[in-house]
């Protein structure tokens, strides 16, 4: 399979007038701390079994540097960090018929054995640019969410998302992830594009349930969008995620995410042909140990 290099880092590694701040503690008073350092609440994230009660918030503010300064002080906060960008990684130019990949894998070996289940295997969420969930290749094993009824305007399970029939949309704050490229819909058809129906390509599953859950759009998201699409597939019974995404930055924020979740989370290492142990990059395969346990 032919991949591209990595899309360009804008010029910003950060979303300015934004930062995340997780607190010490739930028993804050949100409307007098956030009046305190002259922010706005955007979102509140609480994170499911975390070991500390405190939740993250996402603040808008006037000065990113000034804020993070006086947050940093104030005994209410545990850390306080940007909201960094991330993007994506292995933009695909083609999708290659040969699927070198799946021989690496010796994925014709394991299919003698099973092709997997979209009744019995995990829920799967694929955390990027969305997807084409009615591609040929692909609907049979999106998601359905068994609690919401189709376009009726209804939050009818009552997870504060309207219509998420078969995903999320964290960057639009809506119930559909369609995608806005290609890459999601690439990364989805790696783990699961339906086998043996004559078109397309063929995932490293035959049958799967794969959850388009979308935070990049263009390339691109920020940390906080990732973090609310980390609580959405956890609270939705995600017990695998794939995340082909990364940044050049640390967040403490993403990784007290990725902690609470109960699920595998599987990470890109990058796609740059760099050696991840001597440049300084992070990305998520760095703390692999800790967030993939």
């Amino acid at each position: 399979m032919k991949i591209t290099s990595s899309l360009p880092a804008p010029a910003s590694q950060r979303r300015e007038g934004e930062v995340l701040v997780r607190v010490q503690s739930d028993r804050v008073q949100l409307g007098e701390f956030c009046q305190d350092h002259g922010a706005r609440l955007l979102r509140r994230y609480d994170l499911p079994g975390a070991r500390s009660d405190g939740a993250i918030l996402r603040l808008k503010v006037d000065q990113t540097d000034q804020a993070l300064a006086e947050l940093k002080k104030d005994p209410r906060v545990m850390y306080a960090e940007p909201n960094y960008l991330l993007q994506e990684f292995a933009q695909p130019d083609d999708l290659d018929p040969k699927l070198y990949g799946m021989e690496k894998l010796n994925a014709p070996a394991a299919w003698d054995v099973t092709h997997g289940s979209k009744a019995r295997g995990p829920l799967v969420a694929i955390m990027d640019s969305g997807a084409d969930y009615n591609h040929p290749d692909l609907a049979a094993n999106i998601w359905t969410n068994p609690g919401e009824i189709p376009g009726n305007g209804i939050d009818d399970d009552g997870n504060g998302v309207i219509d998420d029939v078969h995903g999320f949309n964290a960057a639009a704050r809506s119930g559909d992830p369609m995608d806005d490229g290609s890459h999601g819909t690439h990364v989805h058809g790696t783990i699961g594009a339906v086998g043996n129906n004559g078109q397309g390509v063929v995932g490293v599953n035959w049958e799967a349930n794969l959850m388009p859950v979308k935070f990049l759009a263009q390339g691109y998201g920020d940390t906080a969008d990732a973090i609310e699409g980390i609580l959405y597939a956890t609270k939705m019974g995600a017990r695998i995620t794939s995340n082909s995404w990364g940044g050049i930055n640390y967040s403490q924020a993403l990784f007290d995410a990725l902690e609470a979740s109960p699920a595998l989370h599987i990470c890109a290492a990058g796609n740059d042909s760099f050696n991840n142990d001597v440049r300084a990059v992070y990305r998520l395969a760095i703390t692999f140990p800790i967030w993939c346990r």
